[in-house]
């Protein structure tokens, strides 16, 4: 029976130390999945000056095709709230009041 030392760290060759998760951190085709975002604030937007939010949300995932090439993936997602306008409130809150009233004339 082989019992380990809880103290000893592990020879595990998948955990890495802290110096060299940092450096690969840096490293922009390190083989490592990374999900970083951007917030952006825009304000005065319209004739109500409000405030646009935009977060893009960035994730670069590497994917090996063999041995010598890495294919690099780095998609933007921009998620965005932004107010709508008081003429676009109105109309779905009152979409009748845009239609046409017509009487049928009879002779």
């Amino acid at each position: 029976m082989n019992v380990e030392n809880a103290a000893e760290p592990t020879s595990d060759p998948e955990s890495k130390s802290a110096e060299e998760l940092a450096k690969e951190t840096q490293n922009p085709v390190a083989n490592l999945i990374s999900v970083p975002f951007q917030n952006n604030f825009n304000f005065g937007i319209g004739p109500n000056d409000a405030t646009q939010w935009i977060c893009n949300v960035q994730p670069v995932i590497p994917i090996t095709l063999n041995k010598d090439w890495n294919l690099i993936t780095r998609t933007i997602m921009p998620i965005i709230n932004q107010p709508i306008s008081r003429l676009r409130y109105l109309e779905r809150v009152w979409p009748w009041r845009h239609q046409s009233q017509s009487v049928p004339l009879s002779g």
